[in-house]
């Protein structure tokens, strides 16, 4: 791991470097003179006759090569691996050594342990790789198949699986979470800010002031279980496999803060001979310390289902599958040699988490509206697809000159890349997510529709709890009656302490009253009252982490149970020597769901059909039908001439906003438009000017304000 570099410097001269380091070179020098080295073997006996090495013995030898990797640095901290290489062939308390794929340089001591120095890079920018300032909307690429860690272990051991889109994706089985740093404090502020970003999800959080240090990583035998390890440090390829004193097979590893001493190389000893854990030098820190290689995942770590494991490091993926045979669930890894990429942490826990600290690619701000929590996928995606998975650097290559010493051939341009990979379960979200609601009215029934995870939680509107049918996808809430208090409002959902974004379910609430009359020559009225209740989900969301926003479309809407319709008449007056008196006049008719205009039904019933189009933002094609039986409507007395009777005299409503029996032509129907935030409508221009046996229609509109309605600063989409 190291810090931005942005142009390669050159080492110090002989001259610049610390006295005691010239006395190291001169001795070096010598030695070189005396007798030409073959490169990864020494020519000299160990120090002891059975090949083993005194604990002070090997602390020392471990002390010297360190020595000169930490004053064969730059003023940049970039370390003359060629010196190292050059000055290993000297020391014969090192049997074999050599430089690493990725530009580390391994030793084994002649005791069978191993040393590892770390490579040093300096940063370079692929300005032909960056994408385009100020880009808002990526274009969605496939959800790929997690890549499959193969690099390393072919033994069979285990295998990790391919998760596709179409699985289930999971929340951490459990909520504790391990922040450790162990690099510079350039980089604790950032490990702190993630750690504040998992302390309000509601999530443990356990950072030592320590750093990385070994007793800690000993999951399996003190029953740690974290559902979520973060790790900064420095990272590097050692030599699992050594034939012919050259390797054969790397050995991946992570820097930890645990300095070598008597009492950890007595306490460590087992894991040290087992190559589970190495000695280690890192630019950072010039004393000796310890690393943990792949080997000591593998045996000493354990992680509940669903685990997340995010490796800040360089080389870090290369320690995937080990971690994955520990039943981690996702590893998130750098490939190479890494310089930078602190961005791209912070990036990937902001969007999960949906904190919207971060700005997107290209931006300089927050995103407004800000992002409602995404699934890893799709945030490592977005990252890949914004090329906010790659570092750029640069890392010296070596070879062997005509003289058998080391030198350096060339310069290697490293394209490192933040990898995820997928071992067992079906680890996915860090909060639940709520996309969008469906309303289903004649069922009682609020779809929420998102990622949730399997483990049952609860359902919210407002603070209300709602009864639900848990699905990882799709949730079935219980609809309270539109006119409840909690009939609309923020919908939440919370999985054990963690809570999704709240979306709005917006009500509108909109009364009509349509009147008919008065005739020429007598009180003659019909009016129908319609209280209705719409309910909706109309807010603007996210497909895509930081992609632009839409809603669900055209959708079907229909009026909630809480909605009535009510006919009153009146006939008051006299014509042609006959009086009218109204005996019945007024009832209500019954919502339905299947009302069809052109069937006769007995009972009074009312429905309507409509949508909403959500790109336009208005109602269309909204349309109340009416069907009740005029027999058992306007029931009026006549009087006159002898005769006094009692029936119906009910008259035909208009069409298109409302039908009757054999009422069949065809108008426009009431057209309601969402203008802002609230409804409005337009009388179609056939009624403006349609009568009806001399009596004019009228509408009478009246509405309110729509609550909640989906206010985009209020809103994650």
């Amino acid at each position: 791991m190291n810090k931005n570099r942005l142009n390669r410097k050159s080492p110090r001269s002989p001259a610049q470097r610390s006295a005691p380091f010239l006395v190291i070179v001169s001795l070096l020098a010598l030695t070189s003179m005396v007798c030409q080295c073959t490169p990864g073997a020494n020519p000299s006996a160990t120090p002891n006759s059975n090949g083993s090495l005194t604990d002070a013995e090997e602390l020392q030898a471990v002390e010297r090569a360190n020595e000169v990797y930490h004053q064969s640095m730059d003023s940049d901290g970039v370390a003359d691996m060629v010196l190292l290489l050059n000055y290993l062939g000297s020391d014969p308390a090192f049997e074999s050594y050599g430089p690493s794929p990725d530009g580390s340089v391994w030793a084994q001591l002649t005791n069978g342990r191993q040393a590892v120095f770390l490579a040093t890079a300096r940063e370079v920018v692929d300005s032909s790789s960056q994408p385009a300032a100020g880009l808002a909307a990526p274009v969605p690429i496939a959800m790929p198949e997690y890549q499959v860690a193969n690099d390393l272990v072919s033994s069979g051991e285990a295998s990790a699986r391919l998760l596709t889109d179409n699985e289930k994706l999971e929340l951490p089985s459990n909520d504790l979470v391990l922040i450790m740093n162990g690099l510079t404090s350039a980089y604790s502020f950032d490990s702190r800010k993630v750690g504040d970003w998992f302390d309000l999800m509601e999530y443990g959080v356990l950072s030592p002031s320590t750093g990385v240090q070994v007793e800690d990583l000993y999951f399996k035998e003190r029953g740690n279980q974290y559902g979520v390890f973060i790790l900064a440090t420095h990272g590097g390829l050692g030599c699992r496999e050594i034939v012919n004193k050259k390797c054969t097979v790397p050995l991946a590893l992570l820097a930890t803060n645990t300095p070598v001493t008597e009492e950890n190389k007595n306490r460590y000893a087992d894991d040290l001979d087992a190559r589970r854990l190495v000695f280690v030098g890192s630019r950072d820190y010039p004393g000796n310390y310890y690393a943990f290689t792949e080997l000591f995942v593998i045996k000493h770590m354990l992680f509940p289902a669903n685990s997340l494991v995010f490796l800040y490091s360089c080389s870090g993926s290369k320690m995937a599958f080990a971690f994955s045979i520990a039943h981690a669930s996702v590893v998130l890894g750098w490939d190479d040699t890494l310089s930078g990429g602190t961005t791209s942490q912070n990036y990937f826990f902001d969007r999960m988490l949906g904190i919207n600290e971060v700005p997107a690619k290209g931006q300089l701000t927050e995103p407004e509206p800000p992002n409602r929590p995404f699934d890893s996928l799709s945030v490592y995606n977005l990252m890949v697809a914004t090329y906010q998975n790659l570092s750029w650097a640069e890392v010296d290559e070596y070879g062997l000159g005509p003289d058998g010493r080391y030198k350096v051939t060339g310069v290697r341009k490293v394209k490192a890349q933040l990898i995820s990979y997928h071992g067992e379960g079906s680890f996915g979200i860090l909060r639940p997510t709520i996309e969008h609601l469906e309303v289903d009215e004649e069922n009682d029934k609020l779809i929420l529709v998102g990622d949730f995870g399997s483990e049952v939680g609860e359902v919210y509107m407002n603070d209300t709890q709602l009864e639900a049918t848990w699905g990882n996808n799709k949730i079935e809430a219980e609809l309270p009656a539109a006119d409840d208090s909690d009939g609309t409002g923020l919908v939440s959902v919370k999985v054990r302490q963690h809570e999704s974004n709240a979306v709005p379910l917006t009500l509108w609430h909109v009364k009509f009253t349509y009147t008919e009359g008065p005739e020429q020559t007598i009180t003659a009225y019909q009016w129908l009252d319609l209280d209705i209740y719409w309910r909706a989900d109309v807010h603007m969301y996210r497909s895509l982490p930081d992609g632009m926003r839409s809603n669900q479309g055209t959708i079907e809407i229909e009026p909630a149970k809480a909605s009535t319709a009510t006919w009153r008449c009146q006939w008051e007056g006299s014509y042609a020597g006959i009086s009218f008196t109204t005996e019945s006049g007024e009832g209500s008719l019954t919502l339905t769901y299947d009302g069809d205009p052109d069937v006769f039904t007995e009972d009074g019933t009312f429905s309507s059909t409509g949508t909403l189009d959500g790109v336009m933002h208005q109602i269309v094609d909204l349309q109340f039908i009416v069907n009740y039986d005029p027999e058992t409507t306007c029931l009026v007395k006549t009087t006159g001439y002898g005769v006094s009777d009692t029936g119906p005299l009910g008259f035909v409503l208009l069409p298109g906003l409302l039908r009757n029996v054999g009422d069949t032509p065809a108008l426009e129907p009431l057209l309601l438009e969402v203008t802002g935030d609230y409804l409005d409508y337009t009388l179609p221009e056939a009624m403006q000017y349609l009568t009806h046996d001399g009596m004019w229609p009228t509408l009478d509109w009246k509405d309110t304000f729509p609550e909640y309605a989906p206010i985009d600063k209020e809103t994650e989409g």
